[in-house]
Parts: structure tokens; C-alpha cells; sequence
């Protein structure tokens, strides 16, 4: 949760303090950069031989439509999501498409759906131009759906969970 996730950097950052949390891979990298906290665990995400300590977001498009780059889409590109604080079908998109130059706040057409299932459906049926998916999801799909979609652009891997403490924690109490 984004919110939960703020609140948490927010107090990770507070002077004089020493804070020690498990938190979201973006999280960690706004206290690391704030220099209030470390990396020192990543936790694992998934299930069974399919756990991970990271996951990768991409940018997918139909490959039939008109979208060649990231950027192109802030122009007509029918953009779903399962909700505006979602990281991976929403947030690190629009980081994505940020980085190529395009504004993704501009996009007129951005449509909420009910899961990661609804949305790979509307993608293939054409219901949706361009979405952002955990990449594990997309590797998961049946053959045929993979065919119907190209992958535009990849995220760095996000790590799942991180425990991050600062480095002037004292050696004992670590």
C-alpha cells in the first residue's frame, strides 16, 4: 500500500532516531537516498521454486496497435490499470514512460479494471492499448497471449520487501 508506505518513509527519516523497518523496494531507495536508512535484507516474494527477491514491471502494448515507445503513449493510448496507487500497473509505468520523455499525467484515457487477469484479457481483446505488468505475469500467460502483446520497455528489478536500518545503528543492537 502506497499510503503505509509513505507514512513509513516518512518516519524511517526522522533525526536522532534510529529506525529499523521492513519496507517496499521504492521505499527503501527514498531512504537510502534521504541517507536515513540502508539495505541490509531483501525479503522474498512468491511462491514455491517460483520466489523472488525482486520483480520486474513491464510496459506492454498490443502488437497490432501504433505504440513503438514508452513516449508515444501519453499521446492516444488507451492505458489500463487496477488502480491509481497500484506499483506495478500504475506507478513504475509511469516512471517508465517519464523517462522516455513522455508525460504520463497528460493521458485522457486511463481505465481501472479488476485484476491482473481482467487486464491482460482487455489488452488481447483490444479493449486496452498498453498496460504495466509484473513481469512474472506475463511470463506466466498461455503462449498465445504472449503473442498478442509486446513488451515495449523494462523496469530495473523492484525489490518485494527490504529491511533497512541506518548505518549509525549501533553494531550491538544490529
Amino acid at each position: 500500500d502506497l499510503h503505509l508506505s509513505i507514512r513509513r518513509q516518512r518516519h524511517m527519516c526522522i533525526r536522532d532516531m534510529v529506525n529499523v523497518a521492513f519496507v517496499g523496494g521504492l521505499t527503501s531507495a527514498a531512504a537510502e537516498a534521504q541517507a536515513c536508512g540502508t539495505p541490509v535484507i531483501w525479503g522474498v516474494g512468491g511462491n514455491g521454486r517460483q520466489t523472488s527477491t525482486a520483480e520486474v514491471v513491464q510496459l506492454v502494448v498490443r502488437a497490432d496497435g501504433p505504440f513503438e515507445t514508452a513516449a508515444a503513449l501519453a499521446n492516444d493510448a488507451r492505458f489500463c490499470r487496477v488502480e491509481y496507487f497500484d506499483l506495478t500497473t500504475w506507478l513504475v509505468p509511469m516512471l517508465i514512460m517519464q523517462a522516455e520523455g513522455a508525460d504520463p499525467l497528460a493521458m485522457d484515457d486511463v481505465q481501472n479494471v479488476d485484476g491482473l487477469e481482467a487486464l491482460m484479457d482487455m489488452l488481447v481483446a483490444g479493449e486496452c492499448d498498453a498496460a504495466g505488468l509484473p513481469a512474472s505475469v506475463f511470463a506466466a500467460a498461455d503462449s498465445e497471449t504472449r503473442a498478442a502483446l509486446d513488451v515495449l520497455a523494462e523496469s530495473a528489478p523492484i525489490p518485494h520487501s527490504v529491511l533497512v536500518y541506518p548505518l549509525e545503528m549501533p553494531l550491538g543492537a544490529r
